[in-house]
């Protein structure tokens, strides 16, 4: 009981109270004259926040066909991110009003844009890579599992029909079917419980004569 309701103070009251202690704060110091910068800077800086968070929600969850290293990375990347814009958003206020120089809104908010775009791009290519190396990794285990399965049934069957003629040929099936690998099961599931049917006409036809 303790740990949800730690669980919901970090995964959403904490979220929610930052955001809006970042929006009072932007709107307590707001200047007498706003400008797109200054509304630039609260989304953005909420942006980050919602980055942040949504990290660190992504990392407390197991996300089906999802493997744990893909959080750690995609959380790095975030990270970085975040430490990015906050320094550009740090310095161009430095540069302009500290320093005076005259740097361009646009290209400010270019500059943002493209390090948001330089961002998403690998991450989803990454996030992409993993979902697929998850997916064949589960078809794998699976057939996997299926030749397993096989081979037991297989077992099974020469034990209840095998008779000394056939015993040679139902354990050159069954090591045959154990040989297979998992990806070429389809292709030679038909064949080999085709085999194991003759097999067991075979010692029916024995049995009845």
């Amino acid at each position: 009981m303790a740990t949800k309701k730690i669980n919901m103070l970090t995964g959403i009251v904490l979220p929610i109270a930052t955001v809006a202690v970042t929006l009072v704060l932007f709107l307590l110091f707001k200047p007498e004259e706003t400008t797109a910068l200054f509304w630039f800077n609260m989304c953005y800086t909420v942006f980050l926040e919602a980055v942040f968070f949504g990290w660190l929600a992504f990392m407390r969850r197991d996300v089906d066909g999802v493997s744990p290293w893909l959080g750690v990375v995609l959380g790095t990347f975030g990270l970085y991110y975040c430490l990015a814009g906050i320094v550009i958003m740090v310095g161009y206020s430095i540069l302009t009003a500290g320093c005076g120089l005259e740097i361009g809104f646009r290209w400010y908010a270019a500059l943002l844009l493209i390090i948001t775009l330089l961002w998403c791009i690998p991450a989803f290519f990454i996030a992409e890579t993993d979902s697929n190396h998850e997916l064949r990794q589960r078809d794998l285990e699976n057939n996997t599992q299926d030749v397993r399965n096989l081979v037991a049934d297989l077992n099974e069957m020469a034990d209840k029909h095998a008779t000394e003629a056939t015993r040679l040929q139902w354990n050159r099936l069954i090591r045959e079917a154990n040989s297979i690998p998992p990806k070429q099961l389809s292709a030679n599931y038909e064949k080999l419980m085709h085999r194991a049917q003759e097999l067991i006409n075979i010692s029916q036809q024995t049995q009845t004569n």
